[in-house]
């Protein structure tokens, strides 16, 4: 794993992903598609993933092979109601995550990278695939994120 690489990353993306916590209401309540989460529901999952990022993290640094639950995000979304939540507090939150798993993956010791988890989706699952998943992972919902300013559509390139 590049350190550096995830720690700009987790950087970068954490600045974007900040900046779409303060847009208006009308383009928190649009989606990048028919059927698809709004932008402030996309800021609500992204909020839960650093928490779940962060958890699994320290899991995987602190304990032997820990078991990784995985979880269903649009159950997730359902219940929590992320369209229904407070936006300032959502980006409080999600800042204080994201800090916290910067400094976890820029405190670890190099070799704990390789530390693993079981998961039962994916037997690498080790804390490099971690830190380096939640750069991707916000990457990807940034790309959302963008299309839904936009005013535009948006679909993954395949």
């Amino acid at each position: 794993m590049d350190r550096k690489k995830v720690l700009e990353g987790l950087t970068r993306s954490m600045e974007r992903t900040l900046a779409a916590f303060d847009w208006d209401a009308k383009t928190l309540a649009r989606s990048y598609g028919k059927g698809k989460w709004c932008a402030k529901q996309i800021l609500g999952h992204l909020t839960d993933c650093d928490l779940l990022f962060l958890a699994r993290l320290r899991f995987v640094l602190a304990e032997k092979e820990p078991p990784i639950v995985p979880f269903d995000q649009d159950a997730w979304a359902n219940r929590f109601r992320y369209e229904d939540q407070d936006i300032a507090l959502l980006k409080e939150t999600f800042r204080a995550l994201r800090r916290n798993l910067i400094e976890v993956v820029k405190q670890a010791d190099p070799k704990d990278f390789s530390r693993r988890g079981k998961h039962p989706e994916n037997p690498k699952y080790d804390a490099a695939y971690i830190a380096e998943h939640a750069v991707e992972h916000n990457d990807h919902h940034l790309e959302q994120l963008d299309a839904v300013k936009a005013g535009k559509t948006w679909a993954p390139e395949k």
